[in-house]
């Protein structure tokens, strides 16, 4: 910083001089408050650096396990599927299986008319069971494909929201599973 000083008699004149001194002394503070300050800020900052990477690094396990569950319950949507075809078929024999009965009767009235009305009634029986199982089968594939978007949708949520999840996973895991269980039986 250039600073001119007026000539006094005996050198450069006083009040000059201080008026230096004390703006270089004011500065020099005003600096260090500023150290000071970033000092504090810098701190600050890598106190939440480090907590931002430890949650960072917790999200990414949950992450990880979210993924695993995803992939099981894709594989439970083609076992679904799978299922869903299956009973596609036995409706179709069924139904095959109930016109060749009805045929037979035709041909034995006489005869056989209590064993074919005794067959037509299981018949429409398993026709309306296999019905409502496959309804049943196309409301769970639709809430299943309904929550597995709920998730992905999800995985960008707080650690708390991730939490809850889970546990809603948790219930429709055991509502599957039963269902699962109704539909081996």
């Amino acid at each position: 910083m250039a600073v001119k000083f007026r000539n006094s008699l005996l050198g450069f004149n006083k009040d000059d001089v201080l008026k230096y001194v004390f703006s270089v002394k004011e500065t020099e503070t005003q600096n260090e408050q500023k150290l000071r300050s970033l000092e504090s800020q810098t701190t600050t900052l890598s106190a939440q650096l480090e907590e931002a990477q430890s949650s960072l690094s917790d999200l990414k396990a949950d992450n990880a396990i979210l993924a695993q569950k995803v992939a099981d319950f894709e594989s439970r949507e083609a076992e679904i599927t799978r299922l869903s075809e299956s009973i596609g078929k036995l409706y179709l024999v069924a139904k095959a299986n109930a016109k060749t009965i009805i045929n037979a009767a035709k041909e034995n009235v006489e005869i056989s008319k209590a064993a074919v009305n005794k067959n037509i009634e299981t018949a429409d029986v398993t026709t309306e069971s296999l019905s409502d199982i496959e309804k049943e089968l196309l409301i769970t594939a639709e809430k299943f494909t309904a929550e597995l978007e709920a998730i992905k949708q999800k995985l960008s949520d707080t650690k708390t929201k991730i939490t809850d999840n889970d546990e809603v996973i948790e219930q429709k895991e055991s509502v599957l599973d039963t269902l699962m269980e109704s539909v081996n039986v």
